[in-house]
């Protein structure tokens, strides 16, 4: 009995061990955020504010649920771990959800307007609401400082301070005569005088979040070049130029791949697959460490529409979503990219909406074929207007993951492009965990290139390698992944292709199972075999 209760624990570790191999981590379990708001945007403003602070939620361990302030029913409170609420105009009269907030213990971040009642009415907290002001010029946060953009004199900040050990200042702003809280927190209790979702400040706020989750593991900070705009009628040898020079100076990249390009006024389409020196070159590139981002199939969808320029998931003349079928529209132009793709030996990782451009159905329907999506997000179907994100994100409402693009690109017009572009750089890099992205046109000056890898070498910064990430493309049969750095494909149709070595991590990890698997199986025989020999003996 004493020898099958060994064999049997022998046994029972030898299936642990085979599952952890497999799964080196259980998930954390994810905190449950309820996301309240009075309105989704500001008086005569496009910009979906709701929308961009839920997907920025994705960067942490969060499930959100939002909610208008109206639909709130009784104790719903209870179900979440935080809540955050988003005041627009701060039409907050639902008596049960101020009632709610106003007892519980949960962690509370209100962002806006309509916090009066509830400070006035809450004892456990000492902040006051001092009223709306404007003009603010600067924002400081953690030793850093930087001027506010886009700051008009409509744009109110409802200020909140008080006196009290438990209080502590984030953030302030500044209007050139008095600093005034920006970011506060009583206890439980956070606020923030306003969201802006296009300027530092929202970069500001997603620093803050892991604070008010309380995260400690902050990823790599790292920036990204991606060539931009790539078709069959580039100069290859400029394209050539660029890898060659990225890779020299050992950076990953990505190319933002546009497979087809349709002549405006014949409206004939030329594959790349006609282009056999330019399928060479983007196959080159990939060897030189290039990650492939399909970049629509035409970059246009409207009659005179110039591929690279015109929109192709947006309707870009009337400014409002295409009126199709877009299940079928992205099933169509997506899969017409991959298969033009994949029967050229390339093998894109990502996918990057033309101009950023796509309702939000859109970007729902893409998760079905692209785990990652490259660049800023359109978080309105009111019109076009997109956010850039600070960081990754992941598993949200609208992706699976996000690599943002937020730096911008050269314009050979603006003679302070560069500089606008470390501006930028300058913004993000108060964000723990960074992700920064530009994009250059491959038809440019390369010295524009050079200056910006040399500023980023000065700056030691980590490059971000898409390819060392686990993304994949599933359309139809067509399966491709990425893992560690390499890249593997499978379809019925084309066979299986190592576009590199596999893992041998994985492999080993995969044999090493059978291996202990095998064992514990003989083991058990074994046992089984000398027990049924012991019984007969003693018979």
């Amino acid at each position: 009995m004493i020898l099958f209760k060994k064999m049997l624990l022998l046994f029972l570790i030898c299936l642990l061990f085979i599952n952890f191999s497999q799964y080196s981590y259980g998930e954390e379990k994810k905190k449950n955020v309820l996301l309240v708001y009075d309105h989704r945007a500001n008086f005569g403003s496009i910009e979906d504010i709701v929308t961009s602070v839920r997907e920025l939620l994705g960067h942490f361990n969060v499930s959100v649920t939002e909610k208008n302030v109206e639909d709130y029913k009784e104790h719903e409170i209870e179900k979440y771990d935080y809540v955050f609420i988003i005041g627009i105009e701060g039409d907050f009269i639902n008596v049960l959800f101020m009632e709610d907030i106003k007892k519980t213990k949960k962690v509370i971040c209100w962002m806006g307007k309509g916090v009066e009642k509830f400070l006035k009415e809450n004892e456990r907290i000492h902040l006051a609401y001092k009223g709306e002001f404007y003009n603010f010029i600067k924002v400081n946060y953690k030793n850093n400082s930087c001027y506010i953009t886009n700051n008009e004199d409509i744009k109110a900040y409802n200020i909140v301070d008080g006196k009290s050990e438990n209080i502590k200042v984030y953030a302030w702003v500044d209007n050139g005569e008095k600093s005034y809280p920006y970011i506060i927190q009583e206890n439980n209790f956070y606020y923030i005088s306003r969201v802006e979702i296009n300027s530092e400040l929202f970069y500001i706020i997603g620093d803050f979040l892991y604070d008010v989750f309380g995260e400690e593991n902050i990823g790599k900070s790292r920036v990204y070049v991606r060539i931009e705009d790539v078709h069959p009628f580039r100069d290859v040898k400029k394209l050539k130029a660029v890898g060659e020079y990225l890779y020299k100076k050992n950076i990953p990249f990505m190319i933002a791949l546009i497979p087809a390009y349709k002549d405006p006024e014949t409206g004939y389409i030329t594959l790349m697959s006609d282009n056999k020196e330019f399928v060479e070159t983007i196959k080159y590139l990939q060897e030189l460490g290039g990650s492939v981002v399909l970049h629509g199939f035409t970059h246009q969808a409207f009659g005179g529409e110039v591929t690279g320029e015109g929109f192709e998931f947006w309707d870009g003349i009337n400014d409002k979503p295409l009126s199709v079928d877009i299940n079928e529209w992205i099933y169509t132009r997506v899969g017409k990219g991959i298969e033009e793709c994949v029967k050229n030996d390339i093998y894109p990782l990502a996918f990057e909406a033309p101009h950023y451009a796509m309702s939000q159905e859109g970007y729902k329907v893409l998760k079905k074929y692209f785990s990652t999506y490259i660049g800023q997000v359109q978080t309105s179907d009111a019109g076009f207007v997109t956010v850039s994100y600070p960081y990754n994100l992941y598993d949200t409402n609208l992706f699976y993951k996000l690599v943002p693009e937020n730096l911008g690109y050269v314009d050979p017009d603006n003679p302070l492009a560069i500089y606008d572009i470390f501006d930028n750089f300058s913004k993000i890099s108060m964000v723990r965990g960074y992700t920064a992205g530009v994009f250059f046109h491959p038809y440019l000056d390369i010295n524009y290139l050079k200056t910006i890898v040399g500023k980023f070498e000065d700056k030691k910064v980590e490059f971000y390698d898409l390819r060392k990430e686990n993304n994949w493309v599933k359309w139809e049969d067509i399966y491709i992944r990425s893992e560690n750095g390499e890249i593997i494909f499978q379809a019925d149709s084309y066979g299986e292709k190592d576009t590199d070595k596999k893992s041998y991590f994985y492999i080993g990890i995969n044999i090493l199972s059978y291996f202990v698997l095998i064992f514990c199986l003989i083991f058990l025989v074994i046992f089984i075999v000398s027990n049924k020999k012991n019984k007969d003996l003693f018979r």
